[in-house]
């Protein structure tokens, strides 16, 4: 069971109602220490606990600006978890919460890390810095050569690198928490990533000669199907159930699934050799995977509960999701619509 430390600096008068606070949610070990003027509370708790502390306290202490919160990911704990609740005794059934259906009694309830985790974790994504700028370039290299020999061992190494899968999540959550300021940093952090790896592409493919056919590598990201945008969905869903888990090392698999570099480079190699229908057929899927990136993205952090702890925000936050959803969709409307019209004219042409 994953387990999270929360620490809490605030000022000695407020100590007492804090503790009150945290008493009211289940947790697994409790520490208070008073100074002079200031109180230190550390509170052991399970990783779905952590959102309802921090709204709660957020509430009772508003505008305090000395009241501090730091959220630590705890990795292994004496005793467990388990052992600590295998050793309390059972308790009565709440009469107030309805049962869950018998087949799914069996299942345990799947945590989530809180919103602000969430929302942190993703913004570190979508910084745009010289490590960024340099990450971007090095798996566009990888990408090339890989592309260029045809080897998918190398794309899948540019794949795994990800750059600009970083951005595009952090878009998500802002967009799911109407957080203007990072929805701003990720568009700009992934124009900028973009139009970097394209353009390092287009001058590479100046100087490369792919050939009069492509090879399989190539060519295959030249098209779209309905499976790549079943892929893209899937992929999406099950990363973003994997960031709000806190399960950071199943993203490696969505880098994978979900390439948005492999086919950005090929559209920048084809473009610079004169191969524009291919060229805009890569492009078409790079933009394929986005959509449904950010589309089963919102998606997910929707049905999962993620929303803004403040009403004000809640309602700026709805109507920025709506809009999201209508645009995505509205977006891959278009790119079903193109493919089921390719799909109708090729076999008479």
């Amino acid at each position: 069971m994953a387990e999270r430390m929360v620490q809490i600096l605030l000022p000695a008068e407020d100590h007492e109602r804090a503790l009150a606070i945290l008493e009211e949610h289940e947790h697994d070990a409790l520490w208070a220490h008073r100074l002079e003027d200031r109180a230190v509370i550390e509170v052991l708790v399970r990783t779905e606990e952590v959102e309802g502390i921090l709204d709660e306290l957020s509430a009772a202490f508003p505008g305090k600006d000395q009241l501090r919160a730091a959220v630590v990911k705890v990795e292994s704990s004496i005793p467990s978890h388990e052992d600590r609740t295998a050793a309390r005794p059972e308790a009565e059934p709440d009469p107030a919460v309805p049962l869950r259906p018998i087949f799914l009694r069996w299942l345990q309830p799947s945590p989530r890390i809180s919103r602000d985790e969430l929302s942190t974790q993703l913004a570190r994504g979508a910084v745009l810095d010289d490590t960024y700028i340099l990450m971007v370039l090095l798996s566009s290299v990888v990408a090339i050569i890989g592309l260029e020999r045809g080897n998918a061992a190398i794309i899948i190494g540019a794949m795994v690198i990800a750059p600009l899968l970083g951005p595009n999540l952090a878009l998500s959550v802002s967009t799911t928490l109407g957080k203007e300021d990072l929805f701003a940093q990720a568009m700009r952090t992934n124009v900028v990533g973009v139009l970097v790896a394209f353009t390092f592409a287009f001058v590479a493919g100046l100087f490369i000669d792919l050939g009069d056919v492509l090879n399989p590598e190539l060519a295959g990201r030249t098209q779209i199907a309905w499976g790549d945008i079943g892929l893209a969905l899937a992929s999406g869903t099950a990363g973003s159930l994997a960031l709000i888990a806190g399960s950071g090392m199943s993203l490696v698999g969505v880098m994978v699934a979900v390439a948005l570099l492999p086919p950005l480079v090929t559209f920048g190699l084809l473009l610079a050799a004169g191969r524009t229908t291919e060229a805009f057929g890569a492009l078409a899927l790079l933009a394929t995977n986005i959509v449904c990136v950010n589309l089963s993205s919102v998606a997910t952090f929707l049905v999962r509960g993620i929303r803004p702890k403040k009403w004000w925000e809640a309602k700026k936050s709805v109507r920025f999701s709506r809009l999201a959803m209508v645009v995505w969709i509205g977006l891959l409307l278009v790119v079903a619509a193109g493919l089921a019209i390719s799909e109708f004219l090729v076999p008479n042409v």
